[in-house]
């Protein structure tokens, strides 16, 4: 059995790792649905000028413009 000051001291630090690898594990998550959102949004923006860009020239094929 290790005196009080040694189980407090080592509880803290474990508890310490416990609440790093839980910000590491939460931020990572969020990290990764911001990766997300910003590549589905980029996709989406690609894929409506597309479609805008051919309705364009679809639009103004053969008006001499």
């Amino acid at each position: 059995m290790l005196p009080t000051s040694l189980r407090k001291g080592k509880i803290q630090a474990e508890i310490k790792l416990n609440i790093n690898r839980l910000i590491l594990h939460k931020t990572e998550n969020i990290r990764w649905a911001i990766l997300q959102n910003i590549n589905m949004t980029f996709r989406r923006f690609t894929s409506e000028f597309e479609a805008d860009m051919n309705r364009i020239i679809e639009a103004t094929e053969g008006t001499g413009i």
